[in-house]
């Protein structure tokens, strides 16, 4: 489903009465899989949010 090709129709229509699926569809799916994966993975860790940030303490081999 191309939204560019339904909203440029709808656009020279004048009729944006489905336009809020296009703008709540992602908004719901990025909700949906932050969930998945909150439930699949477990709450953050420090250790993994100090990976992501890049400032992995070297010295310490509990975290590698």
């Amino acid at each position: 489903m191309n939204p560019a090709r339904s909203f440029g129709p709808e656009l020279v229509a004048g009729d944006l009465t489905h336009y809020w699926i296009y703008l709540l569809g992602p908004v719901v799916g990025a909700t949906v899989a932050v969930g998945f994966e909150w439930i699949l993975r477990g709450k953050a860790t420090r250790a993994g949010r100090d990976t992501a940030q890049g400032i992995l303490d070297q010295d310490d081999s509990a975290a590698l």
